[in-house]
């Protein structure tokens, strides 16, 4: 599984795993669209900045559309994301994004004992007037 996205079409800028709008901290321009490519395995986004156009310019997540100030923060991603402005935006500042690590579900023990100290059992078992002794 990959660990972090990339863009893969348009003009959002990459900068490590973070990721951000056409022209980012600059408002963005009309008619942009940008793909940006989420491998399995990611971790939840990290909003450092939104603010688009409302119900105009889109950054869609997991098939959910984010706009105005509603935005994706803690979202995890499970499929590639892509930013849209319409032809005759009100543009806004844009947005900046960062992938975070995917949360480890089983992490690993730091150590595992082995060793044990107890000696085994012994048993008396009486059978047909007959005395065994297991070990």
């Amino acid at each position: 599984a990959g660990s972090t996205w990339e863009v893969v079409s348009g003009r959002c800028t990459q900068d490590g795993s973070c990721i951000s709008s056409p022209r980012f901290p600059s408002r963005y321009l009309d008619s942009q669209v940008c793909h940006i490519s989420v491998p399995e395995g990611m971790g939840p986004i990290s909003v450092e900045a939104f603010d688009t156009e409302g119900d105009r310019d889109f950054l869609t997540v997991n098939g959910l559309l984010y706009h105005g100030s509603h935005a994706p923060d803690g979202i995890t991603p499970t499929a590639d994301i892509t930013w849209s402005s319409h032809r005759f935006s009100v543009p806004g500042q844009g947005w900046k994004i960062c992938a975070t690590p995917a949360l480890n579900a089983t992490p690993a023990p730091d150590s595992i004992s082995t060793t044990t100290s107890a000696p085994a059992p012994t048993t008396s078992l009486n059978v047909g007037g007959s005395t065994w002794e297991v070990v």
